[in-house]
């Protein structure tokens, strides 16, 4: 009786003792498995790679807690991207996240082409002019002729420069700065930079894809002409885009 008690009691004490074993040992799935695992979420597991459309990325952890801003966000496990990604380039990618040395499960994101947009392309060139400029009607007459045969460029005239002009834009100092014009004849293309005159120049701003489109109506009242303008999107996107117009101030946005 007393030798099966004792065997019981070796028995019982081994128990404990892997018992306790395994619950500190810092290697057991316990304390590293899944539970420790980031969690990463990704609005659109397919995206267009078009320059626009993005994909905002979300890390939690096992409680459920937003951590996104803790985290390195990783693409194939080596470049650091933002938790609003916008591709860089099409294929299959691998997106994780790290908080220290805290790992995340991987989901993978399908970057594909982009489809055909809805939506024609526009180019807008300004030409810099003045009715004092006796050299202007060159870049006028360049416009008017691509124009025959492409009517998507809309140009339009900035009269300005240092003479006597009636027609001078009264804010033209201001639109020319960032332009950095050196001399007239000159023009503006996409409100970006100054022309070369090239018609190549125009027609590769025309074949760029068009990631919206806008509608314009506009009423005359005496001198002065009201608008709205309406926008549909193609795309979901994080980038800045403003509405730049001629008013009573000319805005730079």
């Amino acid at each position: 009786m007393k030798r099966i008690a004792l065997l019981s009691l070796i028995s019982v004490s081994l128990l404990v003792q892997f018992s306790a074993c395994k619950k500190s040992n810092p290697t057991g799935d316990t304390a590293t498995g899944s539970t420790d695992t980031l969690r990463v979420s990704l609005s659109s597991s397919r995206v267009e790679y078009n320059g626009f459309d993005y994909v905002a990325i979300t890390v939690k952890d096992n409680a459920g807690n937003d951590v996104t801003t803790s985290c390195s966000i990783l693409l194939n496990g080596n470049t650091a991207i933002s938790s609003k990604y916008v591709p860089t380039g099409f294929g299959t990618f691998n997106i994780t996240a790290k908080r220290g040395t805290q790992p995340s499960e991987t989901k993978p994101l399908q970057v594909v082409t982009k489809s055909a947009s809805p939506f024609t392309q526009k180019a807008l060139v300004e030409d810099l002019t003045g009715a004092w400029c006796g050299f202007c009607t060159r870049v006028y007459d360049k416009l008017d002729r691509y124009k025959a045969n492409n009517p998507n460029l809309i140009s339009l005239g900035v009269h300005a420069g240092s003479g006597t002009d009636p027609f001078k834009f009264q804010y033209y100092t201001n639109y020319l700065t960032p332009f950095q014009i050196g001399g007239y004849p000159a023009a503006v293309l996409n409100r970006s930079a100054e022309w070369s005159e090239s018609t190549s120049e125009l027609d590769a701003a025309l074949q760029n894809w068009a990631p919206l489109g806008l509608a314009i109506s506009s009423t005359l009242n005496g001198s002065n002409v009201s608008g709205t303008v309406k926008v549909k999107f193609n795309v979901n996107t994080i980038k800045t885009m403003k509405i730049i117009r001629f008013n009573q101030k000319f805005l730079i946005t």
